[in-house]
């Protein structure tokens, strides 16, 4: 039996929306959507709704601190969230293991460092201008022509 689970995170300049689909113990990533909301989430929430069934899935999680602004639901907080994720993404060996998570948001830059049982041991946190945020990260990497996935490759293979 298949379950699927719908993730939507509401961030400060993106809404962003992926699918999960579960057929025993093997996941698949199904939809993805990336749209920037142009400094109107709510109608960016209500846009991607009308496009999305909810109603077919099992399981749908709501984060990102413009949902507060839109929905009153339960929430926990975004290092509960990094240390509940890295229990089904960590690699099984110690020297596979992760030692740090990175938050690159369009205003904030966040790096969760991680002890040995991946939990979050210490938070940094770069200032509030906009060379600590995702959006410079991304507008650096489109100028040495790298995209994301490429520019995680890099970063897997370095000290």
């Amino acid at each position: 039996m298949s379950q699927k689970s719908l993730g939507i995170c509401l961030g400060a300049s993106t809404i962003k929306l992926v699918e999960l689909v579960t057929e025993g113990d093997k996941s698949t990533v199904g939809k993805k959507v990336i749209r920037n909301h142009e400094s109107n989430p709510r109608r960016a929430f209500v846009d991607l709704l009308r496009e999305v069934r909810v109603e077919d899935y099992d399981y749908v999680a709501l984060t990102g601190r413009k949902f507060r602004e839109i929905i009153k639901l339960k929430s926990i907080t975004e290092p509960e969230a990094i240390e509940y994720a890295l229990r089904f993404e960590k690699p099984g060996a110690a020297d596979e293991a992760y030692n740090a998570v990175a938050g690159l948001g369009a205003e904030n830059f966040v790096i969760y460092l991680l002890d040995s049982s991946g939990n979050i041991a210490s938070v940094e946190t770069g200032n509030k201008c906009a060379s600590g945020t995702g959006e410079f990260f991304l507008q650096q990497l489109g100028r040495m022509d790298v995209d994301v996935a490429r520019a995680v490759e890099l970063a897997e293979g370095s000290d």
